[in-house]
């Protein structure tokens, strides 16, 4: 199937069937279809994603579809469109659930520190200064070393559930890394990792509190 002929799914199942290099040709004809209708679809349902956001999952959706595919997961005797759609309705809903997290946590660090001189530093700031530092927080956490990084990713991404429970917050970690994580270990990572955003905040003058106060 060259550029100029028109797409065949049948085809294209049996390339998805086939090899490596043929799994690897079917999803790049897959992409050519139907990433500009699908990328239209999934922004007709969630209005509120970024272009990056839309495009990031698409990108994540076909990832999806590799892996359910190269791994017999998916019967290709059904249709692909649908298959695809519902992986990237699923990648939308992570990116929206993601989303919210972070406007949840940005309240509850404001309901936490309620009682402190911090929190009413916290509560004099307007909602674009909170998202300034909510961005330098995002900035931060990028720059960790890997492990911490990814602790501290999933500590916002399960607040307050993970500040509460330890083993919610291993669970995550141990999801992500895809191997058993200690209680020890994660919590070293969160602790240094917590440390180096709060120091990265105080050098952009984003400190909430005085005398050390967080």
């Amino acid at each position: 199937m060259d550029v100029n002929t028109a797409f065949d799914e049948e085809e294209v199942c049996l390339l998805l069937a086939g090899t490596k290099a043929e799994l690897a040709r079917g999803l790049q004809l897959l992409d050519r279809e139907y990433r500009r209708k699908l990328s239209y679809w999934l922004r007709q349902r969630f209005p509120g994603l970024t272009a990056e956001e839309l495009a990031d999952c698409w990108v994540e959706a076909l990832a999806g579809a590799y892996r359910t595919i190269s791994t017999r997961g998916y019967d290709l005797n059904k249709p692909l469109r649908p298959f695809v759609c519902t992986i990237l309705r699923r990648r939308a809903i992570d990116k929206v659930r993601r989303t919210t997290s972070n406007k949840d946590v940005l309240e509850q660090v404001g309901y936490a520190l309620r009682d402190t001189q911090a929190g009413a530093k916290w509560r004099a700031l307007n909602e674009v200064q909170r998202g300034e530092i909510q961005d330098k927080v995002r900035q931060a956490t990028a720059s960790l070393p890997e492990k911490q990084r990814i602790v501290m990713q999933a500590y916002v991404e399960g607040f307050p559930k993970t500040e509460e429970d330890t083993a919610e917050l291993i669970r995550l970690v141990s999801e992500r890394t895809g191997k058993p994580e200690t209680r020890v270990a994660v919590t070293s990572s969160l602790r240094e990792g917590i440390k180096k955003v709060q120091e990265r905040l105080h050098r952009s003058g984003y400190g909430l509190g005085d005398n050390g106060e967080e």
